[in-house]
């Protein structure tokens, strides 16, 4: 039996994978055939079979997940530990330590920098009668919340880098963004890219009256939690963002090449040393699980981060 190497899915759907040359939906929308439960069945009744099941979700877990993150939009995702630009690189590095977490500002030489790689990872379990049953969509939720825990994860340390580096606060008003957008353009950085508030905050946003303020009512993209752009930068919902405070980053677009290295100047960067992959872990005899695992690094470009305080500003109603 092939398994294909390559998903080509809607990341909106579901999880959608290729299982013996056949398109598989696993808990999405259409819904999975009784063909095609049949095929994922006999995959997931033998230890090898649940392996082979797990290497061809890895794409579509994936794609998912940087459908979902934040940190992969607002910092430029790069394979491998090393970065390279023309630019300036000014990056502060995030390392997890077993007695708590350390920043530091990495050193750049002349061909770039290495951003120090760890792993995340996220363990679910399943009893055994979900397949039996044939309760595939419980199975697809717990990869679902699998892949979410690596999802946030991810955010986290992009909003922990730039809490830690951040050059100075702007206080919340209807004209913060233009105020932002000064700072960030007297470091150097040409254009405000995104904001990111909690939800609770959020609806200060929303609530502006501001002609520049589009919002969002796709369906789909506001499960990413796209609310909408002003002015050109595009702002999120997270609870990933600490309530009474906005983040807003920024970057400047590429002008020049040197073998294929530009002079972009981005937010931040996520090195992907080693790709997230989908592993069986079975819990004998009665259980049945995976584990979701990648390594990677994160660096903030402090230059490029603007926080923007909340201070218990609340609009006139």
């Amino acid at each position: 039996m092939a398994l294909a190497q390559e998903d080509t899915g809607d990341t909106a759907q579901g999880d959608v994978f290729w299982l013996d040359r056949e398109q598989v939906y696993l808990g999405g929308i259409p819904h999975t055939t009784p063909e095609q439960e049949d095929l994922i069945y006999s995959f997931l009744k033998d230890a090898a079979g649940r392996r082979r099941l797990a290497e061809a979700m890895g794409p579509s877990l994936r794609r998912r997940r940087d459908y979902k993150s934040l940190a992969r939009k607002a910092f430029c995702v790069v394979d491998g530990s090393h970065v390279s630009s023309l630019g300036r690189l000014g990056l502060h590095s995030v390392l997890p330590l077993y007695n708590g977490v350390h920043y530091d500002k990495l050193r750049s030489t002349g061909d770039g920098t290495d951003i120090p790689a760890f792993e995340i990872a996220s363990k679910v379990g399943f009893p055994a009668s979900h397949v039996t049953e044939r309760r595939f969509d419980l199975v697809a939720r717990c990869l679902n919340l699998a892949k979410g825990e690596v999802t946030d994860a991810e955010d986290m340390w992009m909003f922990s880098l730039m809490d830690s580096v951040a050059r100075d606060i702007v206080p919340f008003s209807p004209s913060f963004l233009e105020e932002a957008r000064e700072r960030l353009l007297g470091r150097g950085v040409k254009e405000a890219q995104y904001i990111f508030a909690h939800p609770h905050d959020a609806t200060e946003l929303l609530g502006l009256r501001d002609d520049r303020l589009y919002r969002n009512h796709d369906r789909v993209t506001l499960k990413t939690g796209l609310l909408g752009h002003i002015g050109g930068t595009a702002f999120y919902q997270s609870r990933s963002v600490p309530q009474g405070w906005m983040y807003v980053t920024g970057h400047t677009r590429a002008t020049r090449a040197v073998d294929g290295v530009d002079d972009a100047v981005h937010a931040g960067y996520v090195a992907d040393e080693a790709r997230m992959s989908v592993l069986s872990a079975d819990y004998p005899p009665d259980h049945m699980g995976f584990t979701l695992t990648e390594k990677a690094g994160f660096a903030v470009n402090p230059d490029a981060v603007q926080l923007v305080c909340m201070g218990g500003y609340r609009r006139k109603v």
